[in-house]
């Protein structure tokens, strides 16, 4: 029997078997399931609350601390406050005890350093697996009723990237293949690289861009990495696009990391940058807000009219139709490590 690639499924599957099973709404619901949405928004009398639910099941060492920031980063693309945890902890019959009480304290020292409560979940053992998955829910909330959707998403728009492309790919295979590069960049680079996961949160900045005029839009960057991220701005909003790469930031540690392991930097999952559409007009002040505030950020594109396409030009000048990856590269070395 044919394996499908680990990984979500692509977008055309999703439009296909997913959508059209997600209609049954009321007037609660602000905004539901969509390409490249990252979080739900529903409203409860005058409150307004975001809910997300993402699972970490690619990465092997740090699944607790990253449950807390993939979701938590999704609440604040629309411009909420990420308030309340919830987590399902799947792990294989031949893990112990200890590795509960790690994953915890993982999550533990995340949520405390956002403010956020871990209020609930379930942990079970079970032989469906073969290492640890966490199953994380966060509940935020939006103050002054304004939140951001990518459906907001204007031609004309500029695209700013928030630090660099592979943050999260980079902690993840230095940690997990902690050996191999040492053996190939020697301990101190490894133990930089390891600090990528420090930058894993995008709440900070999404919270500068939510209160800087212009803004009109804000996308994490995960599975698939910049150029997936891009495209399903492009995608949600129907509009085209086109980025430039040699405007996308990508880090050392994490531009050697890809080139041992034969990945391209854009292509593999990318918690800890954000993308934010903003008017040309007020692009100086966000970039100066963002940066003022420590956050790095790059103009990488800009949204075109639909006809356009939605494009990637090379360094060498060379302009191609930006195509995402069928899965995070990522995954499939995740894989055969595991199996070894």
């Amino acid at each position: 029997m044919l394996r499908r690639p680990s990984g979500k499924i692509s977008i055309e599957e999703f439009k296909k078997y997913i959508l059209p099973f997600s209609r049954c709404k009321n007037d609660t619901v602000l905004l539901g399931p969509g390409v490249g949405e990252d979080a739900a928004i529903v409203k409860i009398g005058e409150k307004i609350l975001i809910l997300k639910t993402d699972p970490i099941s690619g990465a092997v060492n740090l699944v607790g601390w990253l449950a807390v920031h993939v979701n938590a980063n999704d609440v604040a693309t629309r411009g909420g406050d990420p308030k309340w945890f919830l987590a399902t902890l799947i792990l294989p019959t031949d893990a112990n005890i200890e590795t509960v009480k790690n994953i915890m304290q993982q999550m533990n020292e995340a949520a405390i350093e956002l403010g956020v409560s871990v209020v609930g979940g379930h942990t079970e053992f079970t032989n469906s697996v073969n290492h640890p998955i966490v199953v994380g829910a966060m509940v935020g909330s939006i103050e002054g009723g304004k939140y951001f959707k990518l459906e907001n998403v204007e031609e004309g728009d500029l695209i700013v990237e928030t630090k660099s492309a592979g943050i999260e790919a980079t902690s993840i295979l230095a940690t997990d293949f902690e050996s191999e590069l040492e053996k190939a960049y020697g301990r101190d680079f490894v133990s930089k690289a390891k600090q990528y996961i420090r930058n894993i949160s995008i709440v900070k900045e999404a919270r500068i861009a939510a209160n800087s005029s212009g803004v009109t839009a804000m996308h994490d960057c995960t599975e698939g990495g910049v150029i997936t991220a891009v495209y399903e701005i492009g995608e949600a909003s129907g509009n085209g696009l086109i980025i430039w790469e040699d405007k996308i930031p990508v880090g050392e540690e994490t531009a050697k990391i890809s080139k041992l392991f034969n990945l391209n930097p854009l292509e593999i999952i990318s918690s800890g940058s954000l993308l934010i559409t903003v008017k040309e007009e007020s692009s100086n002040k966000l970039l100066n807000d963002l940066k003022s505030n420590g956050v790095p950020a790059s103009i990488i594109g800009k949204v075109m009219p639909r006809k356009f396409g939605r494009k990637i030009k090379y360094r060498n000048g060379v302009i191609k139709e930006i195509v995402p990856p069928v899965t995070d590269p990522l995954w499939k070395i995740t894989e055969e490590a595991l199996k070894k």
